[in-house]
């Protein structure tokens, strides 16, 4: 799956396509390469329709920080960096 896919995938499951089409290019920009970032992010969006959150007030900062910088804080991208000792 590309990243237009699944940034259109969750806006026309979560949103009723109703996000803006600059929202939709950054989300695209998602590594959706990595399942934890794909999970991450679409459990937030099913969290956000639960609550009734309007797919307009999805800002581009929140597509932004969805894209660039969620993926880099998921332990999917810690591979070598950090270890467990006891």
């Amino acid at each position: 799956m590309h990243g237009r896919q699944f940034a259109n995938r969750m806006n026309a499951s979560y949103f009723d396509g109703g996000l803006a089409p600059g929202v939709i290019d950054r989300i695209s920009l998602l590594p959706v390469d990595r399942e934890d970032a794909r999970v991450f992010v679409e459990r937030m969006f099913r969290s956000m329709r639960n609550s009734g959150f309007v797919a307009t007030d999805l800002s581009l900062l929140q597509a932004d920080i969805l894209a660039a910088l969620i993926s880099r804080l998921l332990p999917g991208n810690w591979i070598g960096r950090c270890r467990h000792t006891s």
